[in-house]
């Protein structure tokens, strides 16, 4: 298992957010746009091996098998846990702030935290993935973060300057594997979320 991706369900499983309130962990997810060529299985069955690996009993897991992104990760644990009021959200570090943007979208009353185990860059990136591999993945966070409120999937973020030029620069030395293919950046576009 990858590193970052084994620290996120250790932090997960060994119940470090909330340890007293946590009695069920759900684990959600399908497969996404790069645990689907990693995998013989999906992302949901191999961190619920590794959760059961690490001692957290089948009557503490709730599995969610059916989720390809953030939006449905949110709105079918909504489906699955309707009723509860607060929950916290494990993931790895660069993707903390897309799932707080997305969150108020999908289920504005959950009072929410979002969490990611610490880990050195790049040593504790995925060594199947790679450094170049997360360098795309995080160009594709900031495509999102910029695209994703006028399709109504997050609430938007404006993004600065600092932020906009390095990735545009990216994009240029061809970083442009996880950009969202139905919308298409212009390198010298400098519009940013409002």
């Amino acid at each position: 298992m990858q590193p970052a991706r084994q620290q996120v369900l250790d932090l997960l499983t060994r119940g470090h957010v909330l340890q007293a309130h946590l009695h069920i962990r759900l684990i959600s997810g399908g497969t996404g746009n790069w645990t689907r060529f990693l995998w013989q299985d999906s992302e949901v069955h191999v961190f619920a091996d590794r959760a059961r690996s690490l001692g957290v009993a089948d009557e503490q897991l709730l599995i969610e098998p059916c989720a390809g992104n953030f939006a449905e990760n949110i709105a079918y644990t909504r489906l699955l846990c309707p009723d509860i009021g607060c929950a916290s959200f494990v993931n790895k570090p660069n993707s903390i702030r897309r799932v707080q943007l997305t969150l108020p979208v999908q289920w504005p009353e959950l009072d929410a935290m979002v969490n990611a185990p610490n880990f050195v860059f790049p040593h504790g990136g995925s060594n199947q993935i790679g450094v170049l591999g997360l360098i795309d993945e995080m160009v594709g966070d900031v495509h999102r973060i910029l695209r994703y409120p006028e399709l109504g999937f997050q609430v938007p973020l404006t993004v600065s300057d600092e932020v906009l030029r390095p990735w545009h620069e990216q994009i240029r030395q061809g970083f442009d594997r996880h950009l969202r293919p139905s919308q298409p950046v212009l390198v010298d576009d400098t519009s940013t979320a409002n």
